[in-house]
Order: C-alpha cells, then sequence, then structure tokens
C-alpha cells in the first residue's frame, strides 16, 4: 500500500474484479479480523470523510488527531490536516510498528511474532467514529484500525481484536455491553509540589463550591462533543473526581473511554489545572481506579442479571 495519491501496483493486485469496478484500482482490499471489508466499503468509509472533511471546517475544525492505544494502554496519535481526513481514510496514515512492542517506561522490545521498529504499519482512520473536540477548538479526533503494509489487520490491533469478539458473541446470539467509570486526579504542582483541586470530603457538595464552573465546562464539553455521561461527582480522594459513561458495544465503549479522557485532560489544562488517570498520584492517598461494567444480553434480556433482579442498560 503506497501513501500517495500515485498507482499501487502492489495494492491493486489485491483487488478481485468486483471490488474494481467503480474504482480508481487504486484502493486496497483490507482483511480485517471479525470480517471482511472490500475496496468497494472502503470507497463508501472515504466518501464519509470527505463530507465530514466538507463540513468540520465550520465547526471550526483544522486538524484531526488520528489515534491507537499501544499495549501499554498510551494512546499515541498522528495529526493530519481536515483537508487530508479523505486520504488518510482511503490510504492510512504510517506508524513503525514499535509501539506493539513498547513498555511502560518508553523503551522497546523485539518479539519474533510481532517484530520490531522496523516496518510500516497502516493507521485506517475510522471515519464513522470521528468527534470534535469541543474543549479543545479547532480539532477533532478518530480512532484508527492498525494494517500492515500489504492490506492485512495487524495482530497488536486492539481495536480489531475487540471487534472479532463481539463478532463471536454475535454469531452465538449475545450482545455485549460495556460502561465505564473514569476517576482522575485534579491539581498542579507548585514549588515541587502537588497540590489538589479540592481536599474533599468524598462525593461533597463543598467540593462543587470550588470547581462547580469546572465540572459544569466539562460537562458541557462532553456534550458538545456527542457524550451524555450518566454521573459526575466528586470521589474519595484529595483532588479526585468521577464521571461515568454511557453503556455502548465493546468497541465504541472503548473508543469512548479514550475520548473522554482527552476531553478531560484538554478541559483541565485549558483551566490551568493537570488532569492524573495514573493508579497511584500522591503516595499514602486513595488511587485512580478505572471501572468496567459488563453485561452480556440474549433475546433482548440481561442474561447476568439473577431472575429476581431488574434488567439495567450495562
Amino acid at each position: 500500500m503506497k501513501d500517495s495519491t500515485g498507482h499501487a501496483d502492489a495494492a491493486a493486485g489485491l483487488l478481485t474484479a468486483d471490488d474494481r469496478e467503480g474504482l480508481d484500482g487504486r484502493v486496497p482490499r483490507l482483511q480485517p479480523v471479525g470480517g471482511r471489508v472490500t475496496a468497494a466499503g472502503l470507497a463508501r468509509r472515504a466518501a464519509d470523510a470527505r463530507a465530514l472533511a466538507e463540513s468540520l471546517p465550520a465547526r471550526g475544525v483544522g486538524a484531526v488527531a488520528i489515534t491507537i492505544v499501544d499495549n501499554t494502554g498510551i494512546a499515541r496519535v498522528k495529526t493530519v490536516p481536515v483537508t487530508g481526513l479523505e486520504h488518510a481514510t482511503r490510504w492510512g496514515v504510517g506508524l513503525s510498528p514499535v509501539y506493539g512492542v513498547a513498555t511502560v517506561d518508553e523503551s522497546f522490545t523485539a518479539s519474533a511474532t510481532v517484530g520490531g521498529p522496523a516496518g510500516d504499519l497502516r493507521l485506517m482512520p475510522d471515519s464513522a467514529a470521528v468527534r470534535v473536540v469541543a474543549a479543545q477548538p479547532g480539532w477533532a479526533w478518530v480512532p484508527a484500525d492498525q494494517y500492515s503494509q500489504d492490506g492485512q489487520v495487524s495482530g497488536c490491533c486492539q481495536r480489531s481484536f475487540a471487534r472479532r469478539m463481539t463478532d463471536l458473541a454475535a454469531v452465538r446470539g449475545l450482545e455485549i455491553r460495556v460502561g465505564s467509570e473514569i476517576e482522575w486526579f485534579l491539581g498542579r504542582e507548585e514549588q515541587g509540589a502537588l497540590i489538589p483541586a479540592h481536599d474533599g470530603p468524598g462525593y461533597g457538595l463543598a467540593v462543587l463550591a470550588r470547581l462547580g464552573g469546572y465540572a459544569s465546562g466539562l460537562i458541557a464539553a462532553l456534550g458538545e462533543s456527542g457524550i451524555r455521561i450518566g454521573q459526575f461527582h466528586p470521589e474519595y480522594g484529595p483532588g479526585q473526581l468521577e464521571i461515568s459513561l454511557p453503556a455502548a458495544g465493546p468497541v465504541p465503549a472503548a473508543d469512548l473511554n479514550v475520548f473522554a479522557r482527552h476531553v478531560i485532560r484538554a478541559h483541565s489544562a485549558a483551566h490551568g489545572w493537570r488532569a492524573s488517570f495514573a493508579p497511584t498520584v500522591i503516595p499514602g492517598q486513595v488511587g485512580n481506579g478505572g471501572h468496567l461494567h459488563v453485561s452480556v444480553w440474549r433475546g433482548g434480556r440481561n442474561a447476568t442479571c439473577w431472575p429476581a433482579e431488574p434488567a439495567r442498560a450495562a
């Protein structure tokens, strides 16, 4: 697959006669885990991206952050101008496969199965999942799937793996729903010490007297980006806050979690605060959790509830 507007004969060779019909012969056939994406399907995604590229500038968007989450849980990004979204959706954006073997201390290893830093992946944005970052004017965000140069899904693409598991569950008549709660520490560093944005009490209304503007602004920013949260409240630890996200399928729920964290970081920075989702921020204080609520549904009924209990959304 060639990241240019020139010919890509190797990629074109992957197309079947049906794939070529009505196309320019330069769109690669992709074979993701969990289902086949034809060149025609990819062309439709590119058409969606073209429409977005035409409409997003009216919302003040000039750049799109394309992200994946690596095996250490760090969101990695490549950015394109909004005018380049269609091209990126059709051809992908290059990234070294090194983040498949990244470690938590930002060093890298190698694997006989995964490989190392040599080579090139293609990040293929999912144009159906684009969101405007209301907390960061001028920006939109989109998650990407990871493919190899020959059009095969990368074995380290967590998003594709989650989609495959969702598909396997559906074959068995099961629908999986996931909701999440995000806890974070809000504070700033002064003279080498972390100063929490509030000192409690946990779940205390008094916290909103100090952070009411921050909280309402965050809820509004998420809402303007298409996310209606379930709840917001101060948590137990100093500076600790929490939101609950709505339930969705595994892939949209994961996308939502990544995006919400970015909105929280951006909104916090705009208010002069720093947000941290680390399990422990201040030694000896309450740590941040990352709770997942998972339910399995069959025939419209929650199969994870006891018969005597009411079925809930997640």
